[in-house]
């Protein structure tokens, strides 16, 4: 991430408002390997997709959307590792 990038996630929590939450992975996972499953790459317009076809909570989808749209992600493990950089993850 470039220093931007960086200084944006950090302040994740205060650009989303005092009712978003991190929230633990295991309620990312499901929409990560759903969505692994249909396609080999995936990028957060893809994961915050799944999350509104399946009524998926707003922390989830919040967490989702902080991601940097530019980025593309090859696996679940990336996908994790970007989370946690941008604050979304609580486990």
């Amino acid at each position: 991430y470039g220093s931007a990038e960086t200084h944006r996630l950090r302040h994740w929590r205060t650009l989303k408002g005092p009712d978003c939450m991190p929230a633990p992975w295991s309620d990312f996972e499901p929409v990560v390997q759903h969505t692994f499953s249909i396609t080999p790459e995936a990028s957060r317009s893809d994961f915050i997709d799944i999350c509104y076809a399946n009524e998926i909570s707003d922390d989830v989808i919040d967490g989702f959307d902080s991601l940097d749209g530019r980025l593309i992600f090859k696996s679940a493990d990336e996908a994790r590792e970007a989370l946690a950089a941008a604050g979304a993850l609580s486990d």
